[in-house]
């Protein structure tokens, strides 16, 4: 089966290239080579796409001028530009720790909709909770880039900053039921002052944490 890699960009800071250039080799790296990688760029110079012209890899890249700083909405035209079976959305700054991510993604996907993988944090090995996510409405499950799904007529939810990957995570449950769970650390999560949600203000955090539970719990 075919795996999308959706890579939402950005500038991020003056980062946005090397943090992109991690995440790519460790592409390169996969054992499973049967993957598109899909890159919807929100920055506004043409740096990103220049960059990604050294790369020897199945790059279709996108440059999206829409909702700038709209992360669910970078992913959603990443999404809608994909044609493999199998969507693996991959943060610019995160990158695959195992050279075989690609390979154990895609035969849990023979068993499942969709799947959570453990990621390393920080310099620590960290598991997705599940049980604990539906009980506290807390994120135990991480982000975005230590899951993988069955392309489905999904889209994620752009009215959402902070949670719209915990809404996302309701919204595949109810289509394939729970994720399986891999505890490995599949997954580089960069833990770094850059990050988006750094940036969202105490309040919006609430407000949207509050209309999940609401919604969901």
């Amino acid at each position: 089966m075919k795996i999308s890699i959706i890579i939402p960009t950005y500038e991020m800071h003056g980062k946005g290239i090397e943090y992109l250039g991690d995440a790519l080799r460790s592409i390169l790296e996969q054992t499973y080579k049967d993957y598109e990688v899909i890159i919807s760029d929100h920055s506004i110079g043409d740096n990103i796409e220049k960059y990604i012209e050294s790369f020897n890899l199945d790059i279709k890249y996108f440059k999206y001028t829409e909702k700038r700083g709209n992360a669910a909405a970078n992913y959603n035209n990443a999404i809608k530009k994909a044609s493999g079976d199998i969507i693996k959305p991959l943060a610019q700054d995160d990158y695959f720790y195992s050279d075989d991510a690609l390979e154990i993604f895609s035969s849990h996907i023979l068993n499942g909709g969709w799947v959570i993988s453990g990621r390393r944090e920080g310099g620590i090995d960290k598991v997705p909770n599940w049980i604990k996510f539906n009980q506290t409405g807390r994120n135990t499950v991480s982000g975005p880039s230590c899951i993988v799904y069955k392309k489905c007529d999904l889209l994620w939810n752009e009215n959402l900053i902070w949670f719209f990957d915990c809404d996302l995570y309701y919204k595949l449950r109810d289509i394939f039921g729970n994720p399986i769970i891999d505890m490995r650390p599949l997954i580089f999560n960069r833990i770094h002052n850059h990050q988006f949600t750094n940036h969202i203000s105490k309040a919006r955090k609430k407000q949207e944490r509050k209309e999940f539970i609401k919604k969901w719990l």
